[in-house]
């Protein structure tokens, strides 16, 4: 059953009113002592999502009809209705997911702007049928929940990522990865924050996106974006970014932030001198070098990610990597530093095994420490893959990155078994070119 949306009006009524039809409307259609899970309304704003979610369960909850599946387990909820909808169960498995989650029927929606209006829509879907009942009203918001203009920082970020997943099919499983000052690699106070807020207000649209981390599955898709410093504040602008080859942009928004929320907040555009700035032509020198670590070339697949899913960590903080081969090979890893030296981190002996078996990832360090210092800065690691054992030589002191020591990385001093009458001996054999490159980079900040 379902019912359609009247034309827009003038005389739209208030959303509150609205919210108590529409509530009546389930308590009257859905069967008596249905266990509901609200799974939560999304809008432009947390404040627009809070109020209609927690105004529709109170209505709801008037009826004395429902009862409530606690909040915490709203998360399992939604990742079970994935796991129905992905196609990979059979009809009597989905039976038996509603007792499993304890939810029969999941209430959700979305508020959307409609001219000077807004279009508020309600699903009940059955957890075991799938069948779904729907409302659909035309409202009027409250002064306090309008957000057509920024209305705070905090408002423009919400509406931010609610444009960039307005147009999304299906739920997404999503990153955070690098915010950054315009033209360069810095990562500044401001890029945390926006960092830290984009995720609260994801979290939030629980219909839209979740969280890579945990039992959240593999990442779909990655948030990034830019902000660009103006005489009256910033300028910021975000992309959702698909994981899979093509790397379409998902969505995309631009916002605001004014100069006195800048100062109220304590967020820096810029880094402060003396820690790691990145300009904009040692920016564009480091990536043209480094590109030559695209993997572009490759003789077989290579990847390198760090752990944590924004790459940003604070001083003295500890980090770990982990490399990907589709064929077995032998690794060089190199680091290039915020000052753009460069040297070579691992293996440093013969005692620290390099080797990766195809089709396996490896966790680096193995057994060892990897802690990240001030200053504060973008940092890279590079690496490449040989297909044959290599001589480990004496570790060098740091050298500024050039495109001659690049071509050093590609190149290493192989190591080749002989046999004799009594035994079998490594010798060192002419230099032998790597057979994949691939790179990552991370963040250094400093502790709040």
């Amino acid at each position: 059953m379902e019912a359609g949306a009247p034309p827009p009006s003038a005389a739209a009524p208030d959303l509150d009113p609205a919210i108590r039809e529409i509530a009546e409307y389930f308590s009257n259609a859905l069967p008596a002592d249905s266990s509901l899970a609200l799974v939560g309304i999304d809008a432009q704003t947390m404040q627009q999502s809070r109020y209609i979610t927690e105004e529709l369960r109170g209505a709801l909850q008037q009826s004395g009809k429902f009862r409530f599946v606690e909040r915490e387990n709203l998360g399992r909820i939604m990742d079970e209705l994935d796991f129905q909808s992905s196609g990979l169960v059979d009809d009597e498995s989905i039976a038996g997911l509603g007792h499993l989650a304890g939810a029969e029927t999941l209430v959700y929606g979305n508020a959307s702007p409609l001219g000077s209006q807004w279009r508020l829509t309600i699903y009940a879907s059955a957890v075991r049928s799938g069948e779904s009942l729907q409302q659909t009203k035309t409202v009027t918001f409250p002064a306090q929940l309008e957000s057509r203009e920024d209305s705070g920082t905090d408002a423009a970020i919400d509406k931010a990522v609610y444009e960039m997943g307005r147009d999304l099919g299906s739920r997404k499983t999503i990153s955070l990865g690098r915010i950054s000052l315009h033209g360069t690699q810095s990562v500044t106070d401001l890029s945390n924050y926006l960092v830290d807020r984009i995720t609260e207000s994801a979290l939030a649209r629980t219909t839209k996106y979740r969280i890579a981390g945990g039992t959240g599955g593999a990442t779909q898709a990655v948030v990034e974006g830019s902000f660009i410093p103006l005489d009256d504040g910033a300028e910021v602008s975000l992309r959702l970014v698909s994981t899979s080859a093509d790397k379409a942009v998902l969505g995309s928004s631009r916002f605001a932030i004014p100069a006195v929320e800048l100062e109220r907040r304590r967020l820096s555009v810029y880094p402060p001198e003396g820690e790691g700035y990145v300009t904009p032509a040692e920016a564009e020198r480091l990536q043209k070098i480094i590109e030559r670590y695209d993997g572009k070339d490759n003789a077989f697949g290579l990847s390198i990610t760090v752990d944590h899913p924004t790459g940003i960590y604070y001083d003295q903080e500890y980090l770990s990597f982990s490399i990907f081969a589709e064929k077995d090979c032998y690794i060089r890893i190199s680091q290039v530093d915020i000052h753009g030296r460069v040297q070579v981190i691992y293996p440093l002996s013969e005692e620290e095994p390099n080797f990766i078996e195809a089709g396996s990832e490896w966790t680096v360090p193995a057994g060892i420490d990897f802690q990240v210092a001030l200053p504060r800065g973008i940092e890279y690691i590079l690496v490449s893959a040989f297909e044959s054992p290599f001589a480990i030589e004496k570790p060098k002191a740091p050298t500024r990155i050039t495109n001659t020591t690049v071509s050093e990385g590609f190149k290493a001093r192989a190591l080749v078994r002989r046999e004799n009458s009594q035994r079998v001996a490594a010798s060192e054999e002419d230099d032998m070119d790597c057979a994949a490159t691939a790179q990552c980079s991370y963040t250094i900040l400093p502790r709040q």
